[in-house]
């Protein structure tokens, strides 16, 4: 997918020697520039809607993991010391689940971080290219342009919640997981 989003960019691109000339050739040349700038937003937003779908899918599973943790959990307690053991290795592999679920939630909070910072860098190149080589009359342009453009930076207060989310359910399922081997 990447290289195909960056084969389509090569494609897109406007070298400073074709834009000398008439004043019809410049205004192709604004186009094939908005245009470009309209196909790295969309470039974006997809990129962005795949990667939050992804966390979805994660989330969902967490949930469901943290569900059954729950049920192992009860049935470790309600159930005699004889199968204690059964139900142990039930709840260290649904804990080894749930580490390898966090694990994924966050290499992809962070690859979706990176595409989204490099998707946004496309689109300030092609702002900066489009301000350098029509810097006069082509103001109500740039504004065209400045509404394309698109923040890179994922929210703090996100990273900030899934970072204390991941630490909170490992030290949940292991704080609890010994707690209730201590208790036999």
């Amino acid at each position: 997918m990447a290289a195909r989003n960056r084969k389509k960019r090569q494609q897109n691109n406007v070298e400073a020697t074709d834009l000398g000339g008439a004043p019809k050739d410049l205004l192709a040349a604004i186009r094939k520039l908005e245009a470009q700038l309209a196909q790295e937003k969309f470039f974006h937003d997809k990129s962005r809607t795949e990667q939050q779908h992804e966390i979805k899918t994660l989330n969902g599973k967490v949930k469901n993991l943290e569900r059954q943790k729950k049920v192992l959990l009860q049935k470790l307690e309600q159930n005699p010391s004889d199968q204690q053991q059964d139900m142990q290795s039930e709840l260290n592999d649904t804990n080894n689940k749930l580490k390898e679920v966090n694990q994924k939630l966050a290499v992809s909070l962070s690859t979706t971080r990176d595409k989204l910072l490099r998707s946004n860098k496309g689109i300030k190149r092609a702002n900066e290219k489009n301000t350098q080589q029509f810097p006069g009359p082509n103001k109500g342009k740039n504004l065209k342009i400045k509404k394309l453009e698109v923040s890179g930076n994922l929210n703090p207060s996100f990273e900030q919640f899934w970072t204390e989310m991941i630490n909170f359910k490992f030290e949940t399922v292991f704080s609890s997981t010994i707690t209730f081997l201590r208790s036999f």
